[in-house]
């Protein structure tokens, strides 16, 4: 059976100063490889040979009872000059200075690889920090300088890859085994598979409402496609060489439709890109979030979510309206005053009638004359507070406090995006915001006294 096994080689004359050796990157065929020590730097050693699934021996005199779990059965003696005889690589784990001289002194006579840990001017090769996908292998190396920034470089990377890299290195493998070469086929695949998209809610505008693995995100996109809602504000962090693509405008105006959305989607994806699907608010509110997962997962896309904080609370809270409040509001409804085609959907106008209940409506603005006709039809009373907050958390807000029966004039030319909220909490505003007018007053007049 064919084994490889990544090892940095460093070649060098015997009159080379230390400063001029280089290194160079091979895979070595059916190494036979020989491991000296038993304690717990060579179980280090043995558990990076045997995941990779390589053939070795070991000398120790004294053994951790660790190594049972490897099932390698060590021979439990001193190193002989005969011993080494056998072996093309030599890893001297034991920090012994009699081993040490002893390898010395074989060097000279006989043939082979040494890397004698932690002592790297004594070392022939380099152990790299490693990946396995099957046939697949990657190793990074530090040339014995900092094993532990090999090691986070290697976790980096492992971030990148794919599961599912394996699966089509062993498919090309059969394939160019039956003399079938294809590269452009292989470009196509391997780079789809490093595509990726990955919702993000983009919050209710305010950057710095953005949740801190949404940024990171963000700024690791290769192609943004986001949403009318998104603010200019958060599209501003974007950087430069990212490609930004708007997927819609306000009421429905130039518009993509879903397909186009999810076309776009898979081209990038396949070009190996990372996408982020920027939406407002949070992706699982009326972000569409359903639809376009379901395709992903037909086309067998990788993806992620990452949830984002909801203008249906923020945007109340940002006008000091609590959604809930005890003795006023004990539960909140979030409904969407449109369905597909601008449908308006009336399904929820009973929830105005509960009392001591919150109702956010979302996309309903532009309803608001329809909302207040069925509500005030089914007996929802009239002088129910109604709060509509316009570009909530933004510089421009705007606040609007009136009641049902006057909502429809109220909303005549107010900006959008807006939300609307229904209920006794929206009378809880005056108070909150008053209160907390007369603690910055206070910290006011503190500061000043002090100073």
């Amino acid at each position: 059976m064919t084994h490889t096994l990544h090892k940095i080689i460093r070649y060098e004359e015997v009159i080379a100063p230390q400063s001029e050796l280089n290194t160079l990157p091979i895979l070595l065929r059916n190494p036979k490889i020989l491991l000296i020590g038993g304690g717990k730097v060579a179980l280090q050693k043995a558990e990076v040979l045997k995941d990779n699934n390589i053939d070795f021996k070991i000398i120790t005199i004294n053994i951790l009872p660790q190594f049972k779990k490897l099932d390698i059965k060590p021979s439990l003696k001193p190193i002989e000059v005969e011993d080494i005889k056998r072996f093309n690589i030599v890893i001297n784990a034991t920090g012994n200075k009699d081993v040490e001289s002893l390898i010395d002194k074989c060097k000279l006579t006989q043939s082979f690889l040494l890397n004698t840990v932690d002592v790297p001017e004594k070392c022939d090769f380099y152990f790299s920090a490693l990946l396995n996908y099957g046939k697949l292998k990657v190793a990074i190396s530090s040339d014995g300088a900092s094993p532990t920034i090999s090691k986070i470089v290697r976790n980096k990377i492992k971030e990148v890859i794919p599961s599912n890299i394996e699966s089509l290195v062993d498919t090309e493998f059969e394939k160019r085994r039956s003399k079938i070469i294809d590269i452009k086929s292989v470009n196509r695949d391997a780079e789809s598979l490093f595509g990726s998209v990955t919702f993000v809610g983009a919050g209710p505008g305010d950057p710095d409402l953005l949740t801190v693995k949404g940024l990171k995100e963000i700024k690791k996109a290769d192609v943004i496609l986001h949403d009318y809602l998104v603010s200019k504000e958060i599209l501003s962090l974007v950087n430069r060489d990212t490609k930004i693509i708007n997927c819609g405008k306000p009421h429905g105006s130039n518009n993509l439709t879903q397909e186009e959305i999810n076309n776009k989607m898979d081209y990038y994806v396949r070009e190996g890109k990372r996408v982020v699907r920027l939406k407002g608010g949070d992706p699982f509110v009326f972000g569409r979030l359903v639809e376009e997962t379901e395709y992903l997962i037909a086309n067998n896309i990788r993806f992620e979510i990452i949830p984002g904080i909801t203008s249906s609370i923020s945007g109340a809270g940002s006008a000091f309206i609590p959604v809930t409040a005890r003795g006023t509001s004990n539960g909140f409804s979030v409904v969407s005053g449109c369905l597909k085609g601008n449908r308006f959907n009336d399904n929820w106008i009973e929830l105005l009638k509960i009392p001591n209940h919150t109702t956010v409506v979302l996309m309903g603005l532009k309803k608001a004359s329809i909302i207040v006709e069925k509500a005030l039809r089914i007996g929802v009373k009239p002088n129910l507070p109604v709060a509509i907050i316009s570009n909530a958390t933004l510089p421009n807000q705007t606040e609007i406090f009136t009641t049902l029966e006057n909502l429809a004039s109220q909303s005549i030319n107010v900006p959008t995006p807006a939300i609307l909220v229904f209920g006794d909490v929206v009378n809880l505003r005056d108070k909150l915001k008053s209160n907390k007018n007369i603690l910055e007053q206070n910290l006011k007049n503190t500061f000043e006294y002090y100073s």
